[in-house]
């Protein structure tokens, strides 16, 4: 297993995180990958249904010059793209049509049931409208009232014991974690991620969680992902705290990252990558808009820390030109109008998002783009 690497727990940064990520970029070289030309990343932290969009930027980019990377850094469920294109033993062409075919017919929600590949509404009845799958749906149900006396005895305990008023008191119930199960995620990262192919591939995964109780980064290489806990940390990358639960490893709770690093470009700069290639989704607002749910206001309040921790990355890189480093920048958005964000795996929704991701790669314009031009 290999060791864990902190990049830092505060999500708006810090002057001496800061301090380290400007030195790390202006110091002496890092030891580089064994390749003829500069070895490139792919950068991928896409969130929900929104990854879908980094298969397309992928499908772009290798149908039009036979992109190749040998760096995959992976946060959220972008983890589980990366993760399938170490694996896979082809070009980057064929392992883009592979995962296309996994968001279509995975990860996609079953339009009657709603069924998808990402998670499950607890307690959804709908699940019974299956009769080939009712002693499964029986069995969910079951455990899904296990799940919510386990919350409220939990919550109840922290409720008696605490000095607030009642009102108060009785918001620890309000747990949305407690709706939503990553179990079909699970499932799906178990059947399309070969652990030991991982270990094996000629490109260097890396997968983020954070460590919630101490709020800690856990950056994991591909070739430490182990038979026990491997598939585990693929699915924590894309538990987003207060949305679903966190995911235990070895006895200490797990959640996405995106919260907790200083960096995004770091990791794949750390691993030797000199071209960076970065696909970055972001939910389209309107001037009437307003937040539609508490999950679409903490989605729309990632999502902007994101993009303002990536502008900031690239501001400083412009003022400084890393010798030999280049990042490029792949933006999209689409209406979120009628459609319910990350959490929407509507079918064609997911065909959208693909093919906006490949529009995205086929019209990048730099300028446009705010890109960090590679210098000699």
């Amino acid at each position: 297993m290999s060791p864990r690497k902190s990049l830092g727990s505060n999500p708006l940064s810090t002057k001496k995180s800061d301090a380290a990520l400007r030195e790390m970029l202006s110091g002496p070289a890092k030891p580089r990958l064994q390749t003829s030309a500069a070895p490139a990343a792919l950068v991928l932290s896409g969130r929900g249904a929104e990854a879908a969009f980094e298969v397309g930027v992928l499908a772009g980019l290798a149908s039009a010059n036979g992109f190749e990377a040998e760096v995959l850094t992976g946060v959220s469920v972008g983890a589980m793209n990366a993760a399938v294109l170490a694996g896979h033993a082809g070009d980057l062409a064929s392992a883009a049509a592979k995962l296309r075919g996994i968001w279509l017919d995975e990860v996609a929600a079953d339009r009657w049931t709603g069924r998808n590949g990402l998670y499950r509404s607890r307690g959804d009845l709908r699940a019974l409208l299956e009769p080939t799958r009712l002693p499964g749906a029986i069995a969910e149900l079951v455990g899904d009232s296990s799940h919510w006396v386990r919350d409220a005895l939990r919550h109840g305990a922290r409720i008696v014991s605490s000095g607030d008023d009642l009102a108060t008191r009785l918001l620890w119930f309000a747990d949305l974690s407690s709706m939503l199960s990553l179990d079909p995620f699970a499932a799906l990262v178990a059947k399309v991620v070969d652990l030991e192919s991982v270990r094996g591939s000629r490109r260097r995964l890396r997968i983020a969680t954070a460590n919630w109780a101490t709020g800690s980064l856990d950056l994991r290489d591909g070739s430490g992902l182990d038979r026990a806990t491997g598939h585990l940390r693929i699915v924590a990358a894309a538990a987003r705290a207060g949305i679903f639960p966190c995911v235990e490893i070895e006895g200490v709770p797990h959640v996405e990252a995106s919260a907790f690093a200083n960096s995004d470009l770091a990791p794949a700069i750390e691993a030797g990558a000199e071209k960076l290639h970065v696909p970055v989704f972001h939910p389209a607002g309107s001037p009437g808009d307003r937040p539609a749910s508490t999950i679409d206001a903490l989605h729309r309040q990632m999502a902007q820390l994101q993009l303002a921790r990536l502008q900031r990355e690239l501001a400083e890189m412009h003022a400084r030109r890393p010798r030999g480093l280049s990042i490029h920048i792949y933006r999209g958005t689409l209406s979120s109008e009628g459609s319910h964000g990350f959490l929407d795996l509507r079918r064609d929704r997911i065909a959208a998002l693909i093919e906006h991701g490949r529009e995205a790669a086929r019209h990048h314009d730099c300028k446009a783009a705010g890109c960090l031009p590679g210098e000699d």
